[in-house]
């Protein structure tokens, strides 16, 4: 399944946060732009992922893509030492700021977009990030976003981790998900294994800081989002694996029904897992044609 190589362009670039260089990388159409989309990948992630066929789909068909790595993943950790550590919120927080910069203010609809980890961090900065930014995008687009993590320490675990992550903030540990539970695709697993940029570590600190938004965004988050720009109420756009095991989809619907705005959609695809984007076969296309229709269809 490939795109026609001449409906967009790419380009990589960095920009810096708090004087640290961040990967960044642009998928352009070459015919007419009706939308930007900017995009924060999952957990163990990174950008150039969505970009096998996901990014350019939507660049066929006039959707410019925005995407970086995050600190402490894909192309942004160069070192060994750098694996996993996003460093506390605030840090993640600002990072996602100063990708958003780049592209507003915008002669065309913004929309930000997440996977799993990323997922989270979108919910989260739509109640917490600046209403500068906010008021300036038209919708949040949110794939297997991390509500409820079955793998999640819990009781004394969870305990001991908020401790730790004080004491030993940038002690690495492995927390990645087995690959074969990302998608139901084979291959698709296998090239997810063989990647060394899905090098799997966190850090106490980031690990605590993703389950302390987690908490926030379901139990007043998911209250609150629109709040921050009542002049400008923003769409949403929710897409959820039922049979994902690593971010479960009762926290997709649980806060979609808490959310109190009234431009929102939640799609559940049935027995697909947690990497929508990579899915087998025709899904894939199905995720791509359904995420390209709802932003044009929100770009009148």
């Amino acid at each position: 399944m490939n795109i026609d190589p001449s409906k967009h362009v790419t380009d990589e670039s960095a920009i810096s946060s708090l004087g640290f260089p961040l990967y960044t990388k642009s998928w352009k159409p070459t015919g007419i732009v009706k939308a930007r989309l900017v995009f924060v990948h999952g957990f163990s992630d990174h950008c150039n992922n969505p970009g096998v066929f996901f990014f350019p789909y939507l660049a066929s068909h006039g959707i410019e893509v925005y995407a970086f790595g995050q600190r402490g993943f894909g192309r942004s950790a160069n070192l060994p030492s750098q694996r996993g550590a996003s460093g506390p919120t605030k840090t993640v927080l600002l990072d996602m700021t100063e990708l958003l910069m780049t592209v507003l203010p915008s002669p065309y609809p913004v929309f930000l977009m997440g996977h799993s980890m990323g997922g989270q961090q979108v919910l989260y900065y739509g109640t917490q990030g600046p209403v500068s930014i906010l008021q300036q995008l038209s919708g949040f687009i949110v794939e297997a976003p991390a509500i409820y993590l079955p793998d999640a320490p819990t009781g004394f675990l969870r305990l001991l981790l908020r401790y730790t992550a004080k004491m030993l903030p940038k002690f690495q540990m492995h927390a990645a998900p087995k690959p074969a539970r990302l998608t139901r695709d084979p291959v698709r697993n296998a090239e997810i294994e063989a990647d060394v940029l899905f090098h799997g570590y966190c850090t106490l600190e980031g690990m605590n800081g993703a389950l302390e938004r987690v908490d926030y965004n379901i139990s007043a988050g998911c209250k609150q989002l629109g709040e921050a720009t009542p002049m400008h109420e923003p769409s949403l756009l929710m897409l959820q694996g039922a049979a994902d095991d690593v971010c479960l989809p009762s926290g997709a619907e649980e806060y979609f029904k808490k959310c109190p705005l009234k431009d929102k959609e939640l799609k559940l695809y049935e027995g697909w897992l947690h990497e929508l984007h990579g899915e087998v076969g025709e899904d894939k296309l199905t995720f791509a044609r359904d995420v390209t229709y709802w932003i044009l269809s929100h770009s009148k």
